[in-house]
C-alpha cells in the first residue's frame, strides 16, 4: 500500500471521513494562498505546484509539478473532490466513491485525450480561485454547487465558469457576494466537488438555487400531477409506452383533473435538444393525454 506525504494523507482521511469540517477547511486553507501549492504525494519534501485543470468525458484532472516542472502528478476527479491521483503512469485510488476505481484503472485511456498533456505541466498559471463547469446536473454541476456555500472566496479569488455551465453562475455568485469571469485557460483553479458522488446538504446553496431557478405555478393547483421521465439515451424502462398507459388511465379513473409533466434529455439553460427517440415515445403516449387528461 502506499504511504503518502502529509498534505495528500490528510485529503484521503477526510475525503472518507463522515464529518465534512476537515474537507473544507482543506479547501479553504488552499484558497487563501497565492499560489496553490502541495507537497509531492509521495515524495516528501519537494513542492510541486498547480499548472493547469484538464477535463475529459467527466473526469477533471488538476496538474502538478515542481519548480523545475518535474515531479509530475495529477489530482484526479471524477465523483469526489479527489478519487486519486495520476503519477508516473499508474493512478492510486483514495477517495469514498467505489464507483471511481474502474475509471482510474483505466485513467491512462482518458489522458491520451489531453491536447498538450506534457506541455500543461510547465505552464506558469495563477491560482484564481475556484472554477464551477459542467453540462450534466446531477452528480456534477449540482454537487459543485452544494460546495460553494463553504467555501471562502477572497478578492482576488473569483468564482470562473464556462459556456459548457448547466446553469449560469451569475445569480449564485450574487448571493454568495463574490465576483464571476469567464474561465482562463492560462489560470488554474479549484473545482469543488461532493464526497461519494453524493450532495452534501448545504442550506444556503438550497436557498440559493429555490430562489435562482424560476418558478412556474401551474394554474390549475387542485389537479393530480404526474411527473414522469422519458429515457432513451440510458437504461431504461423496456416497457415504458405500456407502463406510462396503463398509469394514466389508471390516475384517470381517480382523478378528474390531471396534469402530466414529461421529462426528457436534459439541456443547459436556455438550451432546447430535440431527441427523435423520445418524441418517437412521446407520441405513443400521447393518445392517452387527450382522452383522459387536463393537459401535458
Amino acid at each position: 500500500m502506499t504511504e503518502f506525504t502529509r498534505e495528500v494523507a490528510r485529503l484521503a482521511r477526510a475525503l472518507n471521513s463522515s464529518d465534512t469540517a476537515d474537507l473544507y477547511a482543506l479547501q479553504n486553507e488552499w484558497l487563501s494562498k497565492n499560489v496553490w501549492m502541495l507537497e509531492h504525494p509521495i515524495k516528501a519534501d519537494i513542492a510541486t505546484y498547480a499548472r493547469a485543470n484538464a477535463n475529459v468525458r467527466n473526469v477533471n484532472f488538476t496538474l502538478f509539478s515542481d519548480s523545475n516542472f518535474a515531479n509530475r502528478w495529477c489530482l484526479v476527479q471524477v465523483y469526489d473532490l479527489a478519487d486519486g491521483i495520476w503519477i508516473e503512469g499508474q493512478a492510486l485510488h483514495f477517495g469514498a466513491c467505489p464507483y471511481s476505481e474502474q475509471i482510474l484503472a483505466n485513467i491512462n485511456n482518458r489522458i491520451r485525450e489531453i491536447d498538450n498533456f506534457d506541455g500543461l505541466f510547465e505552464q506558469q498559471a495563477e491560482f484564481a480561485g475556484v472554477l464551477v463547469t459542467h453540462t450534466r446536473p446531477s452528480h456534477y454541476f449540482f454537487d459543485q454547487c452544494m460546495a460553494l456555500a463553504k467555501l471562502s472566496l477572497q478578492p482576488p479569488k473569483v468564482l470562473a465558469t464556462n459556456s459548457d455551465c448547466f446553469f449560469p453562475l451569475d445569480e449564485f455568485a450574487n448571493e454568495l457576494g463574490v465576483s464571476t469571469q469567464t474561465q482562463d485557460m492560462s489560470s488554474v483553479y479549484l473545482i469543488p466537488g461532493a464526497i461519494g458522488g453524493t450532495p452534501q446538504p448545504s442550506d444556503p446553496m438550497f436557498a440559493i438555487i429555490r430562489n435562482t431557478i424560476r418558478q412556474r405555478p401551474l394554474s390549475e393547483s387542485d389537479a393530480f400531477i404526474l411527473w414522469i421521465g422519458i429515457t432513451t439515451e440510458k437504461r431504461q424502462w423496456l416497457n415504458q409506452v405500456e407502463g406510462y398507459r396503463y398509469v394514466i388511465n389508471r390516475l384517470a379513473k381517480d382523478h378528474s383533473r390531471c396534469i402530466i409533466l414529461v421529462d426528457g434529455f436534459t439541456a443547459r439553460h436556455n438550451e432546447q435538444l430535440k431527441v427523435k427517440d423520445e418524441a418517437t415515445i412521446l407520441q405513443l403516449i400521447r393518445p392517452e393525454f387527450s382522452r383522459h387528461l387536463l393537459g401535458a
